[in-house]
C-alpha cells in the first residue's frame, strides 16, 4: 500500500519527540504519555470519520483536560498501524478494518495490540453517482468504471465485491478502478473520470457534490433477491442491509433505498493503561447525548448503544471497567469477548 501523505509519519514523529523534550524526556513516548496529548486517526478531511474524529476530540479535550486532535490521513489502513507503533492514540475505523488488522490476512500481518475502547456508530454504505447517468440500481453498474480499490481502507474492498454480487456482477463485470480513499473516488465522480464510486450517505462532500454537479447525485439501491443481510454477512462479516429514506441531510436518496452497513468503532492498543482507557470511555458516556445532537453522523446511537458487543476487535479492560460501572455489559458482551479468547488459543 502506499501512503498518500509520505510525511505523515515524519510529522507525528517529530511532534511527538518535540513534546519529550518539552517533558524532559530522553526519548519518543507513547501518544497517549505526552502530556495528555490525544490524537485521533480518521479518514481525509471532508469525511465522516472525520466530523466523528473532531467531535470525539472535542469532547476528550472538555472532560479530561489535555489536548485531544484529529489526524486525517487516507483511512484506516494508514492509522491502525500507527497505533501500534504508538504515534497514534487511537483511531475510527470500521469493524470491517478493524477486524481484518486484528487478525491479519490479504497481506496484512496480525496487529493483535489493538482493542475497541466505544462502539460509534452505524455507517450507511453505497455507491453514488451523477443523478443524470440513468444509473439507478448495484446491477446497473455492468460495464461502468467503478471504484473497488480503496488503498487507504483495504478492508472496504471486500464490502464493495459484495455489492456487486448481490446483483449478480463480479469484478469482470466492471472496469475496475483502484483510488487512495473514499474521497478521492467521489470527486472523480464529480469530474466525470469515473461513473460510480463508495461512500457513506453522511459523508460532508456528498452535500457539496450534490450541489456542484449539474443535476445532483444519487445513490444506488441494492436489487434482487441477494440484497439482504444474510448474503451479505456471509460475503463479508459484519456487513448488512441498511435501509434508508429519503431526508434532508442525505442527498441522492430519492425514495426508499436499501444500501449495505457496518458498525463504527474507536480502537485504541492493549498498551493504553487501563486508567487512561477508562477515563476516556467515561468521557465519551457523560459527552454523548450532547454530541450526538450536534453531530448528525453520531444520531442514531444512544450511550446504551456505545458497549454492543458487534466488536471485531476486543474490548480494552479500561473500556470494560467504565461499561461495569454504568451496568451496560451484558451476557452477549461476555461471550463475544470469550470468542476473542477461544481464537487466540
Amino acid at each position: 500500500m502506499t501512503e498518500r501523505h509520505p510525511t505523515r509519519r515524519a510529522v507525528i514523529s517529530k511532534m511527538a519527540i518535540a513534546a519529550g523534550l518539552i517533558l524532559g524526556a530522553g526519548a519518543m513516548q507513547p501518544a497517549w504519555a505526552q502530556a495528555g496529548r490525544i490524537t485521533i486517526g480518521t479518514n481525509p478531511t471532508g469525511s465522516s470519520y472525520y466530523v466523528i474524529g473532531s467531535a470525539l476530540a472535542s469532547a476528550l479535550t472538555e472532560k479530561l483536560g489535555g489536548i485531544a486532535v484529529a489526524q486525517p490521513a487516507t483511512g484506516s489502513s494508514v492509522n491502525l498501524p500507527l497505533i501500534a507503533s504508538g504515534e497514534l492514540t487511537m483511531a475510527v475505523s470500521s469493524s470491517l478494518d478493524g477486524g481484518l488488522f486484528y487478525r491479519g490476512g490479504e497481506g496484512i500481518k496480525p496487529h493483535s495490540s489493538l482493542r475497541t475502547l466505544v462502539r460509534l456508530t452505524d455507517f450507511p454504505y453505497a455507491y453514488l453517482v451523477r443523478e443524470n447517468s440513468g444509473l439507478r440500481t448495484i446491477g446497473d453498474l455492468k460495464g461502468k468504471r467503478v471504484a473497488m480499490k480503496l488503498s487507504g481502507n483495504l478492508a472496504l474492498e471486500s464490502a464493495n465485491v459484495a455489492m456487486l454480487a448481490s446483483a449478480g456482477l463480479s469484478e469482470k463485470d466492471i472496469t475496475n478502478i483502484t483510488m487512495a480513499g473514499l474521497t478521492q473516488g467521489l470527486k472523480a465522480v464529480a469530474d466525470g473520470t469515473i461513473d460510480a464510486a463508495p461512500m457513506s450517505t453522511s459523508m460532508p462532500i456528498v452535500q457539496e457534490l450534490n450541489a456542484t454537479i449539474p443535476g445532483g447525485v444519487r445513490i444506488l439501491t441494492l436489487d434482487g433477491p441477494n440484497a439482504t443481510t444474510t448474503f451479505l454477512s456471509k460475503e463479508v462479516p459484519g456487513l448488512y442491509a441498511f435501509p434508508i429514506e429519503p431526508a434532508p441531510n442525505r442527498p441522492g436518496v430519492h425514495r426508499g433505498t436499501v444500501v449495505t452497513g457496518f458498525d463504527v468503532f474507536l480502537l485504541g492498543s492493549a498498551d493504553m493503561p487501563e486508567a487512561r482507557a477508562k477515563a476516556v470511555v467515561e468521557a465519551l458516556l457523560a459527552s454523548w447525548d450532547d454530541m450526538r445532537k450536534k453531530y448528525p453522523q453520531l444520531a442514531h446511537s444512544t450511550v446504551q448503544d456505545l458497549s454492543l458487543p458487534t466488536n471485531a476487535v476486543p474490548y480494552h479492560p479500561g473500556a470494560i471497567a467504565a461499561f461495569k460501572a454504568k451496568g451496560m455489559w451484558s451476557a452477549a458482551n461476555v461471550e463475544r469477548e470469550q470468542q476473542f479468547a477461544t481464537k487466540k488459543n
